[in-house]
């Protein structure tokens, strides 16, 4: 699958037109978006788009995206925005290396904080909930997305390399591997399937999100189905994983999204 910068910008900004509806629907005033902060931001992308919306933007991975980048991480995201005739302003911007599960922000810092896509990558996201609530301020508001979730037709995130659905599910990790190498999958990309994935499934989740409603007020919470085919049910392996049992709702369920607003003392 070649790399198309272009796609990659127009998916980008879906995540974040997405993000300002869903934001505007539980009541957030998104014309100043104040200080935030932009876990698992990965290569900036959705930080540049929304710079222009807050007064600054953290954008915050664990892997030292300045250090891969010779130093020059926010001036390249910058040319990169102008090739596409975006507005970036790029002063508002500033990135850090840090563990989404142990921030090092203090308590109540930040007026939004948003993820998009990185929760399912997160080893252990309670811990990293607990984080993102704790730099939150009272008031503040917190915009979580993601999918695919693990246990999809395309959880494995490479079904470009194995679309086999549910075929991680069912087979060893080895046996996934071996198929990706066979479709022309690299060292890296067996790697990034082996560990890159915290492999949660859905009560884990929906348990997560029960276990704080006593603390927070949780806006918006949207669960949406989706396959990659709409043939992937009538797969061997669909009914192989009911007789496992796996139930039908988490195998459907692509992705979920929150808003979650801290409560005032």
């Amino acid at each position: 699958m070649s790399y198309s910068e272009e796609t990659d910008i127009l998916q980008h900004a879906d995540d974040v037109r997405k993000m300002f509806e869903t934001l505007r629907a539980a009541g957030c005033q998104t014309d100043d978006l104040g200080l935030m902060l932009d876990i698992g931001g990965g290569a900036g992308i959705h930080s540049a788009l929304i710079a222009e919306h807050a007064r600054r933007i953290f954008c915050s991975d664990f892997r030292d995206q300045n250090a891969r980048f010779g130093g020059e991480f926010v001036k390249l995201l910058l040319e990169k925005m102008q090739r596409h005739g975006l507005y970036f302003p790029i002063e508002r911007l500033e990135f850090h290396t840090g563990d989404a599960m142990r921030l090092f922000y203090r308590d109540g810092l930040f007026d939004t904080v948003v993820c998009f896509n990185a929760f399912e990558h997160i080893p252990e996201p309670s811990q990293a909930l607990d984080e993102m609530l704790r730099v939150l301020r009272p008031g503040g508001y917190l915009y979580l997305t993601f999918d695919p979730i693990w246990t999809c037709d395309s959880g494995s995130h490479f079904y470009w390399r194995v679309p086999i659905p549910w075929e991680h599910l069912v087979s060893d990790d080895n046996a996934f591997a071996a198929l990706m190498i066979g479709a022309g999958a690299g060292e890296d990309e067996v790697r990034e399937y082996r560990v890159s994935m915290n492999r949660k499934r859905l009560k884990h989740y929906r348990e997560l999100f029960d276990g704080i409603r006593d603390r927070v007020d949780i806006l918006v919470e949207r669960e949406w189905p989706g396959l990659s085919d709409e043939s992937n049910a009538s797969h061997p392996n669909f009914a192989h994983l009911l007789g496992l049992g796996f139930s039908q709702d988490e195998l459907l369920c692509r992705g979920m999204a929150k808003v979650i607003r801290q409560r005032m003392p």
